[in-house]
Formats: C-alpha cells, structure tokens, sequence
C-alpha cells in the first residue's frame, strides 16, 4: 500500500498507531487507529491509559465486558457493533484491519438498525434536548428541534447567538416555534412558505 516514511514521530500518546512507532510509516490504517480509540473511549468511559493499562491493550479480545457507564443508554447490539468496529480498527498487525470506509458502512448500518426499531419505542425514536436531554420543545425558523425551552438551554443559545447546529441557519426569536407539541413532532418539519 501507499505510505509516506517519517523521521520524526509527532502524535498523542495512545492515540499514535504502534506500527507507525515501530516503522514510521505512516498510511490510512493509522488514522483508523485514532478512530478506533476514539470509540474504545465513547463506549468504555476510560482514558488511554487508565490505571496502568493501556486503553487499546485492554479492549481486544473483549466483549460488552468492557463497556463502563451503561446509563449512556446505548442498546446493547450497538455498542457491541461499535466495540467489534473499533476492535478492527486496532488490530495489530495492521493488515488485518478494516477501513475508515468500511467502518463507517458498518456503524452507519448499526445507527440505522436500531433507529428503524429501537426497543420499547413501537418505532417512534424519543428526542432529546442536546443540552440537558428534556423533551425538545423549541422549533427554529428552519424547521428543525433540538432544544428544550428552559432558559439554561434556549436561553443561552440565543445569547449565544449560535445557529441550527444540524444547517447552520441563524436562530432568531421572532421564529421560534415553542409547545408541548413540537416533541411529539419529527426533529425537522418544514417550514411554512
């Protein structure tokens, strides 16, 4: 495969693949590598290295064994597709890894999963504020809902002066949609023309 050599090595530590430590080569499967952790760390709530050991060590070969806080609410067939992806993307020797792509097909698959049937919902998907995880009562202008009313969220969003974070469009108060009602509603709505 295509690889650039480095002579010196640059990274943080627990995030920088072994092989490129070892070798200085550096391709694609190293970047893997980071991604991998990242994920070992969203479904274990540990550090990179934790305890005396070393986060991406004491994942392989595991199974949900490893995941942490199960408050995170993550359905178990999720996070042990995340943890197998993950797994793959930390494989040593690195031949034997999968791609960033091939990755992404595979979460992507298990996202879809489990939003067309997600448990205990009858197959409508429960919304949360993004700040503090109430129901979202708020509508943009833009027609999407991602926030609860309070004024520790809608507040100081708009004192913030921050936009959409799904479009980027500009949120102003004057359009603002606000109920009970907008939680029981899809995330985005179109607008009325």
């Amino acid at each position: 495969g295509t690889h650039i050599t480095f002579t010196q090595l640059a990274g943080t530590a627990g995030f920088v693949d072994p092989n490129f430590t070892a070798t200085h080569h550096f391709d694609a499967s190293c970047d893997g590598f980071s991604f991998g952790v990242v994920l070992l760390m969203l479904l274990t709530g540990r550090q990179t290295h934790e305890g005396g050991e070393i986060l991406n060590e004491f994942c392989m070969g595991r199974g949900a064994d490893v995941l942490r806080d199960f408050s995170c609410g993550w359905p178990l067939s999720v996070a042990e597709e995340v943890l197998s992806v993950a797994q793959k993307l930390i494989m040593i020797p690195r031949r034997d890894r999968i791609t960033i792509p091939e990755a992404r097909r595979r979460l992507e698959a298990a996202a879809a999963a489990h939003a067309a049937n997600p448990p205990g919902q009858g197959g409508a998907v429960e919304r949360e504020c993004i700040i503090c995880w109430a129901p979202p009562t708020v509508r943009f202008g833009c027609g999407h809902s991602f926030l609860c009313g309070a004024d520790a969220c809608l507040g100081a969003w708009l004192a913030e002066h921050k936009p959409c974070p799904h479009c980027g469009a500009a949120v102003e108060q004057g359009q603002i949609e606000q109920g009970a009602h907008v939680a029981q509603q899809d995330t985005f709505v179109a607008p009325p023309r």
